[in-house]
């Protein structure tokens, strides 16, 4: 049997951007294909009663039937806050996301090297307005409150910044 890789490539991109489409529709999309290899159908033999031979005579072939589930990842809304740390205000923000520094208020967001207010070293700020990516987190500093994100700058200096404390104000906002 011939296989045809590059219509198998044409219906896989073809599932890739389905499934890609029902993701973004956020519901779980069972998506069915059906792979047919067509085969040829030879007449059958002229001499009757058929007589043994070592050559096959196929009509059909079953389809190659692929079911698809696509349950898409489901990211929390950035407006709905979510608590992450036992008694602590909701945070807006999760891994993967990028964040810029408050303007409000009006200062620069100190970058720690560790998830901690009295157990770090400040080894960057990051001014009003200034990008960050959020790597991993969030870390729940029990001792001063804060709730610090692994956060990488613009600049590519990477450390730890604080997104709220116990006061709920947000120091790190969706970008």
């Amino acid at each position: 049997m011939h296989t045809n890789w590059k219509n198998i490539t044409k219906v896989l991109m073809v599932i890739l951007a389905v499934s890609v489409l029902a993701a973004c529709g956020g519901q779980p999309t069972p998506l069915i294909v059906q792979l047919v290899t067509p085969v040829p159908i030879q007449a059958p033999p002229t001499n009757y009663p058929p007589q043994p031979t070592n050559t096959l005579y196929p009509t059909q072939q079953a389809p190659i039937v692929i079911t698809v589930i696509v349950t898409p990842a489901v990211i929390p809304p950035v407006t709905d806050g979510w608590y992450p740390c036992p008694n602590y205000p909701p945070i807006h923000m999760h891994v993967g996301m990028w964040g810029y520094a408050s303007y409000d208020p009006p200062f620069a967001l100190m970058i720690r090297d560790r998830p901690s207010f009295k157990n770090s070293n400040i080894i960057a700020s990051a001014p009003p307005g200034t990008s960050m990516y959020l790597l991993d987190g969030p870390y729940c500093d029990d001792v001063s409150q804060y709730i610090y994100w692994h956060v990488e700058l613009q600049n590519g200096v990477t450390g730890y910044g604080a997104e709220t404390n116990m006061t709920g104000k947000p120091w790190i906002l969706p970008r």
